[in-house]
């Protein structure tokens, strides 16, 4: 019988993949990236702790906080010594898609029942071609990731929940032609509270180009942020949330 069909616990491993672009990378010298908090991951994370029937454990990892040989090195000593039974990862931008196939390599080869799953602004587009390309992926999420993150926690057998529920596309959902649904949470005050004690907050300068504290010269200071609203009202042709 496997693992995932005894537990009634859960390690949870959620990785923000890099996405920070180096000088020598960026074609114009004036282009930069920040370090900013990981909104996404943290309100994945505070959902789950509020509303997953099993108990859990949730560990947050940034790689935009290291350098690459750094970060490779924690993932592999977390893997070892946390022993998750889950790694979600989040790709936002397209110039994380380069790390992808290595760090999710090295988690199948730690242990091979571990379900990996992948979430994200550039993901859900391009599922079929991610999953295509992407042999250690178990799971694309559809959209938001709260809900149906809970759901995967919450079922017996995390394998089989994922290729029969709608909000999950697997290979095989996509032989089987299903058509995803997402699960939106239709009361945002559920996610207004976010639990920043997943972060490493003292790794955070949070100094953008647009902050009121550029200035600042103080280093104790760090913002964070309240997100009242979700989605986008406007139709970009150069974005693929519209479609």
């Amino acid at each position: 019988m496997s693992i995932h069909q005894t537990n009634t616990q859960r390690n949870i491993l959620l990785i923000v993949l890099s996405y920070i672009v180096a000088k020598r990378e960026a074609k114009n010298s004036k282009i930069r990236s920040f370090q900013a908090f990981p909104y996404g991951l943290l309100s994945l994370a505070t959902y789950l702790k509020n509303h997953a029937e099993k108990k859990v454990n949730i560990k947050i990892m940034d790689c935009n906080l290291y350098d690459y040989e750094e970060y490779m090195e924690i993932i592999r000593q977390t893997l070892l010594n946390y022993k998750p039974d889950v790694v979600g990862l989040s790709m936002m931008f397209d110039n994380s898609y380069k790390h992808l196939k290595y760090i999710t390599r090295i988690i199948k080869e730690n242990n091979k029942e571990t379900i990996v799953v992948l979430g994200g602004a550039a993901t859900s587009s391009s599922n079929d071609i991610i999953l295509n390309e992407q042999d250690d992926i178990d799971a694309i999420c559809y959209l938001e990731g709260e809900i149906p993150f809970v759901r995967l926690i919450n079922a017996d057998d995390m394998l089989d929940f994922l290729e029969n529920d709608m909000s999950w596309i697997t290979k095989k959902s996509l032989k089987d032609t299903k058509i995803p649904r997402p699960l939106f949470i239709e009361n945002l005050d559920e996610v207004i509270h976010i639990d920043y004690t997943f972060a490493e907050i003292e790794k955070y300068k949070m100094k953008e180009a647009f902050s009121p504290f550029i200035n600042d010269s103080s280093e104790n200071k760090r913002q964070f942020f309240l997100v009242t609203s979700r989605g986008c009202p406007y139709k970009c042709v150069f974005c693929s949330n519209a479609s």
